[in-house]
C-alpha cells in the first residue's frame, strides 16, 4: 500500500499586455499533444514542450523543441477554475476525509505561481463550506526562509512570543508548530478574510523579472474537523477520527545567476536561501519516491529534516507515516523567449519529481503479515484479536513481525557464537564488549517499546473497561463484509470509525474504533518498512542472525590485528 502519492503540473501563464512589443516577446512555451501515450482519463495533454531557436553549425537557424513529461499540463488559455477541478478538487476530498493533502507552486519569479495559488485557495474555500455538516475549520499562515520563520496571522495587539515560530518533533515523531497563531473560520467569508490578510502581509521586493516579487515561502495550513465537530465539546475529542489537513505552499521564485547580479547583499542571500529550500524540497519528494520500492524503505533515506519547509512537511517525506497523504506540484514558468532557458530549467527540476518506483521485475515474496494482502477471513481473525484486545492475527503474522523488527528476546538479539573466552579465539576483550553492547541496546529497544505501548494504551484508552465490552459486541463479519485488505487500508479513518459507531456506541465503541484503526496502521507501517532482498526475497530471523555474526566477527579480526600493528610500534 503505497501511502504517499504525488501529481505533478506544469502550468504557462499567457503573455502579459505590458510585455507586448518588448524584445524576445513571443512565446515559446506550449504544451504539446501527447494523447497518444497518455492512459489518464483527463483532457489536459502530458507534455509541456521549450521550443529554443538556435543556429546549427552549418550557420542555418533551427528550433529544438524539449518537451517534458507531466500528468497534467496546463496552457495559457486554461483557467484557475481548470486547474483547480483537476488537481484541487481532489486534494480537498482527501482532507475532508481526514487525510493530507499538500499543494505547492514552484518557478521562475514573475511565472504566475502565486496567481494559481490564489485560485485554488479560491476553490478550497467554496469546496470546504459546501456541505454545510458544521465542521470545525481552522487556518494558520507563516512564512517561511530558510530558518527564519514568521507568523503573518499573528495579532497586532499580542507581543510576539519569545523565540517567534519555531517547528520540531514531539517524542511520538510528530511535527510541533510552536508560536503559530490558529484562526478558526466558522464559514467561507471568515476564511476568505484570513487569506486576504496572511496574503498582504507576506515579504516582498523588488527583483530584475518581478516588481513584487515573493521573498518567502507562503506556507497556509487549514485543519479540517470531521462533520459536526463544530458543535462537539472537549471531552469527545478523545477518540474522534483525526482531523484533515491541507497544506497550501506558494514557494518565493527561483533566480539564476544572470537575474540576480543587480541584488544587494541582503537580496543575494535571500536568493541563497530560497535555491537552497528549493533543491531540499526537490530531493526529499525524489528520495520519498524511489523509497516506495518494496524493501526500499530502510535503504533509502529521505532529509526532511535537513530544512524547516520539508520537516513541516513530515507526514508527506516520512516512510512510516501512519496517513494517506495526496502532493501537487505545480511548475509554473514564463511563455517568453527571453525565459526559455530559466522555463527550461523549471520543467528539467519538476519534471522528474514525477518518476514512480520503477515496477520491479523480480517476483516478490508474499508477506504474511502485510494486511494490504489479507483476505475476508484473514482480515475477520485479525479484527477479532483487536476486538477482544489479544495478540490475535493471522497464521503466520506474528512470526513475520518478530522476523522484520529485530527486537525479540535480548540473547536473541546478542552477537551469535562469540566465544565466552574472546582470548581463545584471539578476538580480546573488544568481541565481548561488542556483544554484550548489543545486547545491551536490543533490551533497552524491546523494553522501550513494550513500555510505550503499554502507556499509550493506559494514556489512550481511560475507557478500558467499556472498550472491552464493546470489543465483545462488534461483529468482525458483518463489519468486514466483502472488504479486502487493501480496500480496509485505503478506508479513511471516519468511514471506518462510522462503520464501528453504527454496530457499538458510546466511548466505548469510539475507543475501539480508534484501537482498531491504530492497529491496523501499525501493521501497515510495518509491512512497508520490512525488508527484502535484491531477490524479492523477505529478510529472515536467521539471515539478519548471519549478518550480524560476520560484522561481529570482522570487528573481532580488525581489532586483533590493530592490537598485533600496536605491539610492533611498542617493540613487543
Amino acid at each position: 500500500l503505497e501511502t504517499s502519492s504525488f501529481t505533478v503540473c506544469a502550468r504557462v501563464r499567457p503573455v502579459l499586455r505590458h510585455e507586448l512589443g518588448q524584445s524576445e516577446s513571443y512565446a515559446v512555451v506550449v504544451p504539446t499533444n501527447a494523447a497518444a501515450k497518455s492512459t489518464s482519463a483527463h483532457n489536459h495533454t502530458e507534455e509541456m514542450s521549450v521550443f529554443t531557436p538556435k543556429v546549427s553549425l552549418m550557420g542555418k537557424p533551427t528550433i529544438v523543441p524539449a518537451p517534458s513529461a507531466f500528468d497534467f499540463a496546463f496552457g495559457e488559455a486554461e483557467s484557475n477554475e481548470a486547474v483547480f477541478e483537476a488537481v484541487g478538487r481532489p486534494l480537498v476530498r482527501r482532507a475532508l476525509a481526514g487525510q493530507v493533502g499538500v499543494c505547492f507552486a514552484y518557478g521562475q519569479t514573475g511565472s504566475g505561481k502565486t496567481h494559481t495559488i490564489n485560485g485554488l485557495m479560491d476553490g478550497l474555500v467554496g469546496q470546504l463550506y459546501e456541505a454545510d455538516d458544521r465542521r470545525a475549520i481552522s487556518m494558520q499562515y507563516m512564512e517561511c526562509l530558510g530558518a527564519n520563520l514568521h507568523d503573518c496571522l499573528a495579532p497586532s495587539s499580542v507581543p510576539a512570543p519569545k523565540g517567534g515560530v519555531a517547528i520540531g518533533e514531539g517524542l511520538d515523531g510528530r511535527v510541533i508548530v510552536k508560536n503559530l497563531s490558529s484562526h478558526k473560520a466558522v464559514d467561507a467569508t471568515a476564511l476568505q478574510r484570513l487569506v486576504a490578510k496572511a496574503q498582504g502581509l507576506r515579504s516582498t521586493a523588488a527583483t530584475e523579472r518581478n516588481d513584487e516579487s515573493s521573498r518567502s515561502h507562503g506556507v497556509a495550513i487549514i485543519t479540517i474537523g470531521q462533520p459536526g465537530s463544530l458543535d462537539a465539546d472537549a471531552s469527545s475529542a478523545a477518540y474522534s477520527p483525526a482531523d484533515g489537513t491541507l497544506y497550501v505552499i506558494d514557494l518565493a521564485g527561483s533566480e539564476r545567476a544572470a537575474d540576480s547580479k543587480g541584488h544587494s547583499k541582503e537580496r543575494m542571500d535571500e536568493t541563497k536561501q530560497i535555491n537552497l529550500s528549493l533543491m531540499a524540497l526537490k530531493e526529499c519528494i525524489r528520495a520519498r519516491t524511489l523509497a516506495s520500492a518494496p524493501g526500499a524503505g530502510k535503504t533509502v533515506h529521505v532529509p526532511f529534516r535537513r530544512n524547516k519547509l520539508t520537516m513541516l512537511l513530515k507526514d508527506v517525506f516520512d516512510y512510516s507515516c501512519s496517513r494517506l497523504c495526496a502532493t501537487v506540484v505545480i511548475a509554473a514558468v514564463s511563455p517568453l523567449a527571453r525565459d526559455a532557458a530559466h522555463s527550461a530549467n523549471t520543467l528539467k527540476y519538476a519534471a522528474p519529481l514525477r518518476v514512480a518506483a520503477s515496477s520491479s521485475r523480480v517476483k516478490l515474496e508474499r508477506d504474511p503479515a502485510d494486511p494490504a494482502l489479507w483476505d475476508g477471513p484473514q482480515l475477520v481473525e485479525w479484527l477479532q484479536g483487536v476486538c477482544t484486545c489479544a495478540d490475535v492475527a493471522p497464521d503466520g503474522y506474528a512470526a513475520s513481525l518478530q522476523r522484520s523488527s529485530g527486537f525479540g528476546d535480548a540473547s536473541e538479539n546478542a552477537a551469535p557464537n562469540v566465544p565466552a573466552d574472546p582470548y581463545a579465539a584471539g578476538g580480546g576483550a573488544g568481541a565481548s564488549e561488542v556483544a554484550q553492547a548489543r545486547a545491551r541496546k536490543a533490551a533497552a529497544a524491546a523494553e522501550s517499546i513494550a513500555e510505550g505501548a503499554a502507556a499509550e494504551f493506559v494514556v489512550n484508552n481511560k475507557d478500558a473497561a467499556a472498550m472491552r465490552l464493546a470489543g465483545t459486541q462488534l461483529d468482525a463479519a458483518a463489519l468486514v463484509g466483502g472488504l479486502t485488505g487493501v480496500q480496509l487500508c485505503g478506508m479513511p479513518e471516519s468511514e471506518l470509525h462510522r462503520m464501528v459507531l453504527a454496530q457499538v456506541g458510546g466511548a466505548g465503541g469510539a475507543a475501539l474504533a480508534k484501537r482498531i484503526h491504530s492497529t491496523l496502521w501499525t501493521a501497515i507501517v510495518d509491512a512497508k518498512t520490512r525488508g527484502r532482498r535484491p531477490d524479492g526475497s523477505l529478510i529472515t530471523a536467521e539471515m539478519e542472525a548471519e549478518e550480524r555474526e560476520q560484522a561481529d566477527r570482522a570487528m573481532v579480526a580488525k581489532m586483533a590485528l590493530w592490537r598485533e600493528r600496536e605491539k610492533g610500534l611498542r617493540g613487543e
